[in-house]
């Protein structure tokens, strides 16, 4: 794992799938991130690229041919080299090669950035095509944050608290990980969502162009933990492994998982986003940690 840090926080970040690791308080040693403890998930905070969640029949079909693909895409089990340094500024690539050809039919490079800026962890993506014709891509995070964060808390005893009043109704995803027809409503004119045991009982809540481009775990006083920051992002995926895994996931997103019935064409995925050749596409998110009060 490779480190930085200033006065305020530190973060780690592994070459393989440029996972971020680590976000540690200096103040307080507080980790922030989920440990990828195996009993329930296994991994950080991973990069999903070129799809997001599950697709039809383990496959997408670009013009007319199908390519094997895995959940989540290419990207988290790679290894990234690391190609800058300096003392609050890491970045992590990684371009196309034989194997991802196999499953994503484009030449690529995918950066990985991550500064630090007082106690604000920013992380952003950048795509570019090394190809000469426009290449599409979903993409996405999976930050996993440590919930409880006090010794003497449950999970539920913590809120997320969206910048802005949302009503929205989150897809439930079957059993194969597809997106069916059915909703659930998850935010009824509210800013608050309870993380409840039972919250995460049909997998992942999935957010669509929510008003809010922010949102803060909260504790039962009112003590803000973290703020996310997800400006620009089509949905926001919430999750958790089970009702008693102590983590909780922000995810911003560009696109979702296969919607059951789906033809299984790849460019008529939501949220499709293109790169041209010889220009540069980027998101970013961010983590604010709050000052121990």
């Amino acid at each position: 794992m490779i480190e930085i840090q200033n006065k305020h926080i530190s973060i780690g970040v592994k070459k393989k799938g440029a996972e971020l690791s680590s976000i540690k308080s200096k103040e307080s040693n507080t980790e922030y991130l989920w440990q990828a403890h195996p009993d329930h998930w296994g991994r950080h905070s991973c990069i999903l690229f070129p799809v997001i969640g599950c697709v039809i029949d383990d496959s997408i079909i670009i013009d007319d041919v199908k390519y094997p693909m895995l959940k989540h895409g290419i990207l988290r089990d790679r290894e990234f080299e690391l190609t800058e340094r300096s003392q609050d500024r890491l970045v992590f690539t990684m371009s196309s090669d034989a194997d991802t050809l196999k499953m994503y039919p484009f030449d690529f490079t995918f950066k990985a950035i991550y500064t630090l800026e007082e106690s604000i962890c920013k992380i952003r993506y950048e795509v570019s095509t090394d190809g000469v014709v426009p290449i599409p891509f979903n993409i996405g995070g999976h930050p996993a944050f440590n919930c409880p964060l006090d010794k003497d808390k449950k999970r539920s005893d913590y809120s997320l608290i969206f910048n802005e009043s949302e009503d929205q109704s989150s897809p439930i995803i079957d059993q194969n990980g597809m997106i069916s027809p059915e909703l659930q409503l998850v935010l009824d004119s509210s800013k608050t969502l309870r993380i409840t045991d039972e919250l995460f009982d049909h997998d992942a809540l999935i957010l669509e162009d929510t008003k809010s481009h922010q949102v803060s775990l909260v504790d039962d006083h009112g003590d803000v933990k973290w703020t996310f920051e997800y400006k620009g992002f089509t949905h926001l995926g919430i999750w958790s492994a089970s009702r008693t895994a102590p983590f909780v996931c922000i995810e911003p997103w560009y696109g979702v998982a296969a919607v059951k019935g789906a033809t299984g064409v790849y460019v008529e995925k939501k949220a499709i986003q293109w790169v041209k050749p010889r220009e540069i596409w980027s998101c970013e998110h961010s983590v604010f940690i709050e000052p121990k009060h």
